[in-house]
């Protein structure tokens, strides 16, 4: 640890070297402007095909408070997540995607946060988007900045979760990170992408310190246009299956599990509407049966949920599923492209 630097922000990167550069672009300006040893940048390629590891190598001696790593293989993202944490030597560490974006004076809103008080987290509200960083395509939480006496609370909060608006205190992080790999490998959660946000939790429950949240939407988020898991199986079932491990071991409590899965539960009509045209008939059974034997008990999830699974699986709906979801993204970008050209 860098006992004078005040964050470090992580970039875990992968075959991504144009997102990659539009993302170090608004960054690296706000980390220049700073004093020295305010903030530093870190940025782990995975073993990328591309022309990252060039593109990378060119820029790392341009700034001297950015610091370049190449890993040898592909750890999946879970492992490249692991190695942000371990190489971060700020006393926070920040995660960032590298196709989100910090826009201009969110680094400087951090700095101004830690300089007031120690928390166990920091969480940053964020917009997505879908090409152009400055027309938001949807929100999450008030723009307000909130502190949370109970850390554990701010799990709750609505914009809390995203990768990419996490920042941990580095030394309860890297101490959660060897707790956690200790327990169980990193394959049994690398799809779930679960372990940025084990480790954020147990760092909370582990600390007698409170969460901040800051409000202000300094954080656009891409919205992928595809994605290499399964949203109901890897971030609804595996997500689930992780938040269990943290049950049994104390981490979090029963209202904490029974909020969780009520979340799960909101955010499942989606997930289904968007998997299920992918899915045969059999594939579609095994995933209800999983999901009824999980949240079958919730009349959240029997109201709402079941009767999207059982229709789907007729051909004419996950049709129906399949263009319905498209007509809507593409409404809504008509909708905002003619909004921003009539202003």
């Amino acid at each position: 640890m860098n006992d004078n630097l005040r964050l470090s922000i992580c970039i875990p990167t992968f075959n991504r070297r144009a997102k990659l550069q539009e993302c170090l672009a608004l960054l690296i300006p706000q980390v220049a402007a700073l004093p020295p040893n305010q903030a530093n940048i870190i940025v782990v390629n995975n073993a990328s095909t591309d022309d990252t590891a060039s593109f990378l190598d060119d820029l790392q001696g341009q700034y001297a408070f950015l610091r370049i790593f190449h890993n040898s293989a592909n750890l999946g993202f879970d492992g490249n997540t692991v190695k942000c944490i371990e190489y971060a030597d700020g006393d926070y560490t920040a995660l960032l995607s590298d196709d989100d974006r910090y826009l201009d004076g969110q680094v400087e809103a951090i700095l101004s946060v830690i300089a007031r008080g120690e928390y166990a987290l920091i969480c940053l509200n964020h917009y997505s988007f879908w090409t152009d960083v400055r027309q938001p395509y949807g929100t999450c939480a008030p723009e307000a900045d909130v502190t949370f006496a109970r850390a554990l609370d701010i799990l709750h909060f609505p914009a809390f979760g995203h990768f990419s608006g996490i920042i941990y205190r580095s030394a309860l992080a890297k101490q959660m990170v060897h707790q956690v790999l200790a327990k169980r490998p990193l394959v049994t959660r690398d799809r779930s992408r679960g372990i940025y946000m084990e480790v954020a939790l147990r760092a909370m429950a582990a600390a007698q310190l409170p969460a901040y949240f800051i409000g202000k939407r300094r954080l656009a988020v891409t919205i992928p246009r595809a994605v290499d898991y399964s949203l109901l199986e890897d971030l609804i079932l595996g997500s689930l299956r992780n938040t269990r491990v943290l049950l049994d071991d104390g981490v979090i409590t029963q209202d904490d599990w029974r909020r969780g899965m009520l979340k799960g539960i909101a955010q499942m009509p989606k997930y289904i509407i968007i998997e299920a045209p992918k899915m045969s008939p059999a594939e579609l059974r095994a995933i209800t049966d999983a999901l009824v034997l999980h949240f079958g008990a919730y009349p959240e999830f029997r109201r709402t949920c079941l009767p999207l699974l059982y229709a789907g699986r007729l051909g004419i709906v996950r049709l129906a599923y399949k263009w319905s979801y498209r007509l809507g993204k593409s409404l809504v970008t008509a909708l905002r492209t003619s909004f921003t050209c009539s202003r």
